[in-house]
């Protein structure tokens, strides 16, 4: 209980519709594309298979959906990743160095994919 006193988020968070993506570029040419689950105006949190060192490398991002172009490249660092169950994992990562013109097109893309804020 004192945990979610003090460590409060700064963002409110949102969940998202079915088909919103995260798309990870490494510095190679792989790319991945996963369901996000919940948004924010500083990061966002999805469940992925695999091992940590997997996505290890991960620094930039694109934000998609089925009908929604992708928004630009965000540089992201991980915030949290734990197991939950079986091979999967749940990562959190946080935005970083956004720029003005950014910052309002993810407030966009936020407000047309989020159904309801987390709790």
């Amino acid at each position: 209980m004192l945990r979610k006193l003090f460590n409060r988020r700064q963002d409110q968070r949102f969940y998202v519709k079915e088909k919103t993506y995260l798309v990870f570029q490494p510095s190679t040419k792989d790319e991945k594309k996963l369901q996000i689950l919940d948004i924010s105006e500083g990061g966002c949190g999805f469940i992925y298979h695999g091992q940590e060192k997997d996505l290890e490398k991960v620094s930039f991002v694109a934000l998609m959906t089925d009908n929604i172009p992708q928004v630009k490249l965000i540089n992201v660092t991980t915030a949290n990743d734990q197991p939950t169950s079986g091979p999967f994992r749940r990562r959190g990562v946080e935005f970083r160095w956004l720029g003005l013109l950014d910052e309002e097109k993810l407030r966009n893309f936020i407000k047309k994919v989020s159904i309801c804020k987390c709790k």
